[in-house]
């Protein structure tokens, strides 16, 4: 079987993942796999930055086609590596849309965890030591970038319901508790139900 767990930012989606992998005895993908969005600039787009202060336009027009070439090179990396664990089973798999990568299949429980924005914001501030402002800037650019990221390039809107099997709220149930949720799930298909 193969878990996808997406996440809204700040939901825990990531100490989730870790649980349900711990209680299924499963192998974890996570940060193994490419990022997209949020990555540091690379040395050529800090130095088509710098270039951009004598030749904006150049530089514009240089900084989009390499970064639509790098986020395309880094979204089949992503597809291959998914495809490679979701064909070896057992394994949960974070974020990086990989539920929309497998599609509704069989042997996929396509899960999304999500929670109030104002438990979300409480968390990163919590986990950051920020406040609540800086809170959800971050929670508006980075789930901004996954909607962003599922809309070019699957064509869908991200964190839709009817792009998963579970959507879980961790502000009702905890880390433990969506686990044992996305568990029972999983047992509950091995067992033909």
């Amino acid at each position: 079987m193969v878990v996808t767990i997406s996440r809204a930012y700040g939901a825990e989606g990531k100490a989730v993942a870790t649980s349900t992998a711990a209680q299924l005895g499963y192998r974890i993908l996570d940060d193994a796999l490419p990022m997209i969005e949020g990555r540091a600039p690379r040395f050529r787009e800090r130095l088509l930055e710098r270039l951009g202060a004598d030749v904006p336009e150049l530089s514009q027009a240089l900084a989009s086609r390499e970064g639509d070439s790098l986020t395309e090179i880094a979204a089949l990396e992503i597809e291959q590596k998914v495809g490679e664990a979701a064909s070896a089973g057992d394994v949960v798999i974070v974020g990086r849309c990989a539920g929309l990568i497998l599609g509704a299949q069989p042997d996929v429980v396509r899960v999304f965890v999500l929670a109030a924005l104002e438990v979300r914001i409480a968390r990163i501030c919590a986990a950051l030591g920020c406040d609540a402002a800086r809170a959800r800037s971050e929670i508006a650019r980075i789930d901004g970038a996954r909607r962003t990221f599922a809309h070019g390039r699957y064509h869908v809107v991200w964190g839709d319901p009817r792009n998963y099997d579970l959507v879980i709220d961790t502000g009702r149930f905890g880390v433990e508790g969506s686990a044992a949720i996305i568990v029972a799930a999983v047992r509950a298909l091995e067992a033909g139900w």
